[in-house]
């Protein structure tokens, strides 16, 4: 079977989440969960599943349950094959952290400054069609208040 799966990003310090998150760990990811729920319901035996991750890197409900599924499988698989088994769940975990980080500190970057994102300044710089020039005025305004 075909798993479709729609990934949304939450931030548990929003001011409509904050005081529910305080309360209850990952329940600003499972509300995300549930309003994609909502969002797609399912229709003729196919659905599209919700899976949410906090800003702060909580997994949902759904995402840990289905990143177990996975990991699951592929030990299986490995087992089948003859393979020596590998730490599948821990090695996606570790992943989704990494991209959450790059994908924070690329929203941080693009927010204080107009250069490119650090994926483009290389492509820039071999094509020369740009250079990476000086911090500009308001990258310095925005620096020197921080």
């Amino acid at each position: 079977p075909i798993a479709r799966l729609d990934f949304t990003l939450v931030s548990p310090w929003a001011s409509r989440n904050c005081e529910v998150a305080r309360r209850c760990p990952a329940v600003t990811a499972a509300k995300a969960e549930d309003d994609k729920d909502k969002k797609y319901p399912a229709r003729g035996g196919a659905a599209i599943l919700g899976v949410a991750m906090e800003a702060g890197g909580r997994h949902g409900p759904r995402l840990a349950a289905h990143l177990r599924l996975l990991a699951s499988l592929a030990r299986r698989r490995d087992n089948l094959a003859g393979r020596e088994a590998r730490r599948h769940l821990l090695q996606w975990r570790v992943r989704l952290a990494v991209l959450l980080g790059r994908f924070t500190a690329h929203t941080l970057s693009s927010a204080f400054c107009e250069m490119p994102p650090l994926c483009c300044r290389a492509r820039i710089s071999e094509t020369g069609a740009r250079r990476v020039g000086r911090p500009t005025a308001r990258m310095r305004a925005t620096a020197g208040g921080l």
